[in-house]
């Protein structure tokens, strides 16, 4: 007799296969344009979770950029620049490296805010079919201590991804063979890239896409995002529409700039084969043009050139020159004529009518870019008229959060000429951020310089001011040189209080 009997013994009948449609594959284009155009198959807020082909076309998309950022960091540029990366590839069995240290090793990839797993990686490889890399799991046997619970040996990954090159062998050899000359000659400069393009991977699939490139490895080697000149040092560089990319033949390089010419530039665009005519209109659209790297470096150095010729012509027009003495005078008497001709003009631009004060205004360099308004305010007041000065001599400190200069407002241009006689016969140097006194200045430091602003430099600036300040600093600046200075300054705040005005405190209702 059977201890158990089942209720029901017939079969589940199975279901029948489901049909689905095949997915069209991926256009050669930017890995940006892909994005955009997945997130249109989605729900009507366009965050591209769908189901079906709207969803295996994201992750293709984003397989090929993380397929294009592993190429970039072990490309054969990546090899010959990175010694370390070079020497763990030459001396792995077989070329075979971990995937780990490779990512570790990678700028591109270091860059990202949200760093994908190593399976990411693995799974974007083993999607492709013709993929330039090979990956594998490395699995290790555990320890005695892993069985027994040791807290540091569970801590511990035991195993995890290798990745290789499929051409390792060969791409040793040509980098060992490389030069810095052959790297700067392969390297052209791009600007103007298309907006859907302007990220690493975007910039990848966009140059391949016109480089045609027909070999088993892609031909772009190295992106380099050059910063901005108001960039911090640690930044992620971002692109600006322009880049700087190394491809692995200078054919290539000639092709592009031969077709994508600096002047003038192309307005049309031929049905080109490969899959070239989606980037190309891209490219006339937005204006892509394509310089070598030499001519770039020439370029990027006549800039600088010009730019410092423009500061010091700009620095020549802002000093003053002092009246030289007159024969049969005395150095007093001569001193004397010369700050009554200084205070006669200075009354006759300083009119109730005058559009500014003239004189007042101060141009400072080499502050520390982590400072603060109070704390320029607090240091300029007790180096040039001590700590126990009156706080209405600086009017108003003009400075921009980051900015290593600034301009000061001052309330008269006496307080002005002491202010920079000051910092000339004491340099100090700002070392910290918060440092409101100052540090005198060492050898080989550059201090703290002001100079009194004035021509041209001076009306542009004042031309920014709202005219309710200006009137009140042109009052204040008349006060003071007519001795009424003491009172002047009671009452007022800085100068977006006096443009909206100081709200009255509210009272507290009693209970």
């Amino acid at each position: 007799m059977f201890q158990f009997v089942p209720r029901k013994v017939a079969q589940k009948t199975p279901r029948p296969p489901q049909q689905y449609a095949p997915v069209p594959p991926v256009a050669s284009t930017s890995s940006a344009e892909q994005l955009i155009h997945t997130k249109g198959k989605g729900d009507s807020k366009g965050n591209g979770e769908t189901k079906g082909k709207g969803r295996s076309t994201e992750d293709q998309v984003k397989h090929e950029d993380l397929v294009s950022l592993l190429w970039l960091s072990l490309s054969d540029y990546s090899l010959w620049s990175n010694v370390n990366l070079r020497r763990a590839v030459a001396t792995a069995e077989e070329g075979w490296v971990p995937l780990s240290y490779v990512l570790q090793q990678s700028t591109h990839i270091a860059h990202l805010h949200v760093k994908p797993p190593d399976a990411a990686f693995v799974k974007a490889v083993r999607a492709q079919t013709e993929c330039p890399f090979e990956v594998r799991m490395l699995v290790s046997s555990p320890s005695k201590s892993a069985w027994y619970g040791n807290e540091l040996s569970m801590k511990e990954d035991p195993g995890g991804y290798e990745i290789r090159r499929r051409d390792w062998s060969e791409a040793l050899t040509r980098v060992r063979n490389s030069t810095r000359n052959e790297c700067e000659a392969q390297t052209v400069y791009m600007e103007s890239i298309p907006l859907s393009s302007r990220t690493v991977p975007g910039i990848f699939h966009f140059a391949s896409s016109l480089s045609s490139h027909s070999g088993t490895t892609p031909d772009v080697q190295n992106i380099t995002l050059p910063p901005h000149h108001q960039d911090r040092p640690g930044d992620a560089p971002k692109c600006k529409g322009f880049a700087l990319v190394t491809f692995s033949d200078k054919e290539t390089v000639g092709r592009l700039v031969d077709e994508w010419p600096w002047l003038p530039r192309r307005t049309d665009v031929r049905a080109d084969e490969g899959g070239r005519s989606s980037a190309a209109h891209e490219a006339v659209k937005f204006g892509f043009r394509v310089l070598p790297k030499a001519r770039w470096d020439e370029l990027k150095e006549e800039y600088l050139a010009y730019r410092q010729q423009l500061l010091d012509q700009a620095n020549d027009a802002g000093k003053v020159d002092l009246p030289r003495p007159e024969i049969g005078k005395t150095q007093d008497e001569t001193d004397d004529v010369a700050m009554e001709d200084a205070l006669s003009n200075v009354h006759a631009t300083l009119d109730p009518s005058a559009p500014f004060p003239r004189g007042c205004l101060v141009f400072v360099r080499n502050v520390h870019p982590e400072t603060n308004k109070t704390t320029l305010k607090t240091l300029f007041t007790a180096h040039a008229f001590g700590p126990a000065s009156a706080s209405s001599t600086l009017d108003y400190v003009d400075y921009n959060k980051g900015m290593t200069s600034c301009h000061l407002r001052l309330s008269s241009p006496a307080h002005a000429r002491t202010l920079v006689s000051a910092f000339e016969d004491r340099p100090i140097v700002q070392r910290l951020g918060l440092d409101s006194a100052g540090t005198p200045a060492a050898d080989g430091e550059r201090p703290i310089s002001a100079e009194v602003v004035d021509g041209e430099r001076e009306e542009l600036y004042w031309n920014k001011v709202p005219e309710k300040v200006r009137r009140e600093a042109v009052r204040k600046a008349i006060a003071e040189l007519s001795g009424e200075g003491a009172g002047i300054g009671t009452g007022l705040g800085t100068d977006e209080e006096q443009q909206q005005g100081k709200r009255p405190r509210k009272r507290r209702r009693k209970a």
